[in-house]
């Protein structure tokens, strides 16, 4: 910290070179105010730790892939929903052969995922670490650089298993009255 003529304390690096001047050794010295970078820090680790408690701490499953559908982020929900432990094993995998049911509906979230960037309440089936299928709904998109390439996918997945025993319920009742 320095101060500055005001009396008041800004952020700054220093740099010194020691060199010889009319045959003694000075210091030179440069200070640069580095307050505005450190406040731009400050306000990145915490939006940073904002969004992450909002991702560990949801109940539907966030996730994200590279462009080849590679996983490369899982929300604590999406490990906990698919019966794993950790993301150790899982992140590089390519979804669409370790989770996703290779279905007519799943040809047809991929087909219309292409065709608008984007895909809304699809319904799908996912496979759990112990072979289990789960049946789930989807919002995916891409998510794209600066200059609106597709990097990857990125989507919320919820999971329909109650309604859709509630709804089996209510039409094996609708057949029996």
């Amino acid at each position: 910290h320095q101060k500055t003529k005001s009396k008041k304390l800004f952020q700054s690096d220093v740099l010194l070179t020691s060199m010889e001047l009319n045959k003694k050794q000075v210091l030179q010295g440069v200070i640069r105010d580095i307050t505005d970078r450190k406040h731009a820090e400050e306000k990145l680790k915490n939006s940073e730790e904002k969004y992450r408690s909002i991702i560990e701490n949801m109940q539907d499953v966030f996730y994200r892939t590279d462009i080849d559908q590679n996983l490369t982020m899982i929300s604590p929900s999406g490990l906990k929903l698919l019966g794993y432990d950790s993301d150790e094993g899982l992140l590089g995998k390519n979804i669409s052969g370790l989770f996703y049911k290779k279905s007519a509906r799943y040809f047809q979230f991929l087909d219309v995922l292409e065709k608008n960037g984007s895909v809304t309440n699809i319904e799908l089936e996912i496979f759990c670490k112990d072979g289990s299928a789960i049946p789930i709904m989807s919002s995916s998109s891409y998510y794209l650089d600066r200059h609106g390439i597709p990097l990857g996918i990125e989507g919320i997945i919820t999971n329909i298993s109650e309604r859709k025993k509630a709804e089996e319920q209510l039409k094996k009742a609708m057949t029996k009255a």
